[in-house]
């Protein structure tokens, strides 16, 4: 009874440093992140065809074109 009571005082102990701790990792996959070339690529790619969607819409939609001539005689 008494090792199962210290158990639970240690888990409770780590859980309550938890949320520092999560802080820091946080900070530190964000770090990571920014420095990945494997997802910066991706993201970039991804943000590349996010900005074909307005292009291939605009194909499907009427044109108006305009023409002129002007002489003098």
């Amino acid at each position: 009874m008494k090792n199962c009571a210290i158990a639970w005082l240690c888990l409770f102990g780590l859980l309550a440093m938890a949320p520092g701790r999560a802080d820091d990792l946080l900070a530190v996959y964000r770090d990571a992140v920014k420095s990945d070339a494997a997802y910066l690529g991706a993201q970039a790619t991804f943000q590349g065809a996010q900005e074909r969607v307005p292009q291939a819409r605009a194909l499907g939609r009427p044109s108006v074109t305009l023409t002129g001539n002007a002489g003098l005689n």
